[in-house]
């Protein structure tokens, strides 16, 4: 419990870093998207299966190999919702796997989020849940998309989940 608060403020004070840094649109006073990567980097979009499907295919690859290849799968708190989401690029040597609670505040962008030219690689079907995203408001586009993941078993997709549960 204490080690997972740890990390959580690691993690918000390097979040803060990089807003002072990046500059969001809302630290611009702006509204629209100005390319920063903050929102890649705080905020995993969450793509429906559907979607989840749309990225394999444009990635050119079976749905499973995909997912080994760039996803990680994780439960909604403590209910029964599981759901597949981007792994981070500092979570390379878990995909295809269930995320460790430890993982959960891991730094860094989206594995899809090319941080030279500061854009997705997926955009021609980025999920809804990250095209409709806006950090000059507060959008917290994840409930839809997580929703559409009930009932759906992850393993099913190619992730390897614990033997004993989310840990």
């Amino acid at each position: 419990m204490i080690e997972g608060m740890i990390l959580r403020v690691i993690y918000s004070e390097w979040l803060g870093r990089l807003e002072q840094e990046l500059q969001p649109a809302y630290l611009q006073g702006k509204e629209e998207c100005v390319q920063c990567g903050v929102c890649c980097a705080r905020r995993p979009c969450i793509p429906t299966p559907d979607e989840l499907k749309a990225i394999a295919k444009f990635l050119g690859m079976e749905l499973e190999e995909a997912v080994r290849k760039y996803f990680v799968g994780d439960r909604l708190n403590s209910s029964d919702i599981e759901y597949i989401f981007p792994a981070k690029h500092a979570q390379k040597d878990i995909v295809g796997t269930y995320l460790h609670w430890r993982r959960t505040y891991d730094e860094g962008y989206c594995i899809f989020f090319d941080e030279e030219v500061r854009t997705c690689t997926i955009e021609a079907v980025k999920p809804a849940s990250a095209k409709n995203q806006k950090c000059w408001v507060d959008s917290d586009t994840g409930p839809i998309a997580l929703e559409s993941w009930s009932g759906v078993d992850i393993a099913s997709y190619g992730i390897k989940k614990p033997v004993t549960g989310h840990t």
